[in-house]
């Protein structure tokens, strides 16, 4: 399941030790659907001899590997089009929805027996830290968010104040475009609503 994630030893079968050019061409055999008897006899032809067998094992990790990249490069497209579609979402707050998603998924599709074989500790330590980062980032947000804006504003005022002082007409043509431009702003968030 989601929660079982464990660390696999480096593989070290035949053809993970062919040499790069061969053990490449091997994997687009693989990538095309070759049949296995095929694939022995193109290793036979260049000296080196594996059974259908061992081809097969080796063939299942590697498709189990190359699913595993596809969703991965799959969750990343997900994520860059969520921030394309929500600009203020970051990649944190990304990250925690597609894994979000992702754990509610498991738990919707989990059968009878993933429910035996799961650890309730497990999923519940695994809840507990998805909401403490979701926690940690929001309440990040708003401090920084808040300072930010808090220096915006004394940077406005002092400067608003310096060119009322030096220039009271410029001053009074910034004031209208910058209302003008906040007019704007607002009546484009209106229309996106």
């Amino acid at each position: 399941m989601f929660f079982n994630i464990r660390k696999e030893r480096r593989r070290t079968g035949k053809i993970d030790k062919l040499p790069v050019a061969l053990k490449d061409s091997v994997d687009n055999l693989l990538l095309a659907g070759a049949p296995y008897r095929e694939i022995v006899q193109f290793l036979r032809e260049n000296d080196v001899e594996l059974s259908q067998q061992a081809v097969s094992n080796y063939a299942r990790r590697f498709l189990a590997t190359t699913q595993q990249l596809r969703m991965a490069h799959e969750n990343y497209r997900f994520l860059s089009e969520e921030i394309e579609r929500t600009p203020d979402m970051d990649t944190t707050e990304g990250i925690v929805r597609i894994v979000s998603n992702a754990l509610l998924m498991q738990l919707a599709n989990a059968t009878p027996e993933d429910w035996v074989g799961l650890d309730m500790k497990t999923l519940l330590r695994e809840a507990t830290a998805l909401v403490k980062v979701t926690a940690h980032k929001r309440r990040s947000d708003a401090l920084n968010e808040s300072d930010s804006e808090k220096a915006a504003k004394r940077v406005t005022v002092d400067l608003f104040h310096t060119i009322s002082q030096s220039d009271p007409v410029l001053y009074e043509r910034m004031c209208a475009e910058v209302k003008k431009q906040a007019a704007l702003l607002e009546e484009k968030e209106r229309s996106n609503r």
